[in-house]
């Protein structure tokens, strides 16, 4: 029989706080990419056409 090792709890710094504040300047660019019907990252990607808006209550 395996022996169950407990798992470890992960850095605060790879859970939150870095990740958060750079998915929020990517979130915004895409908007702004929206609204002036810009491309950002190049015809080959595609144009933003629409955003979704995920609450923390639906995750």
């Amino acid at each position: 029989m395996k022996k169950v090792t407990p798992k470890k709890k992960a850095p605060v710094q790879l859970t939150a706080g870095t990740g958060f504040r750079n998915e929020s300047c990517i979130a915004a660019r895409f908007l702004l990419d929206l609204l002036a019907r810009t491309n950002t990252l190049g015809a080959e990607f595609g144009k933003t056409f629409a955003t979704a808006v995920i609450r923390d209550d639906d995750c």
